[in-house]
């Protein structure tokens, strides 16, 4: 599980794509294997470790929606990305399952 162990070398997460650390941005994971599927929403080419073990799964085909997990009872807000950029702030976000939120970060 990420929230307890972030991952060194490729790990399979998301229906069996292969993501990798990023050798630059400790804090992301990048898949190489990615394909376009018919459905609206699916797991994007990036996974990110925030603060306080909170990650982000990011979405397709919106470069601004997410899937979080916040196991601190936090809820999802503006962050710093893994590559040092800072999120729109959040236009909406709906909590989905215990501390798991689909989250729109807006323009």
């Amino acid at each position: 599980e990420l929230s307890l162990e972030w991952p060194d070398r490729p790990t399979e997460l998301a229906g069996g794509r292969v993501f990798f650390p990023s050798p630059e941005h400790p804090d992301v994971l990048v898949s190489l294997d990615y394909t376009r599927y018919p459905q609206r929403e699916v797991v994007g080419i990036l996974v990110e470790r925030g603060e306080n073990g909170i990650i982000r799964f990011d979405l397709v085909p919106s470069t601004e929606l997410s899937l979080e997990y916040h196991p601190d009872g936090t809820r999802p807000k503006k962050f710093i990305s893994g590559f040092g950029y800072e999120s729109p702030p959040v236009e909406w976000v709906c909590q989905l399952d215990g501390a798991w939120y689909l989250v729109d970060y807006g323009d």
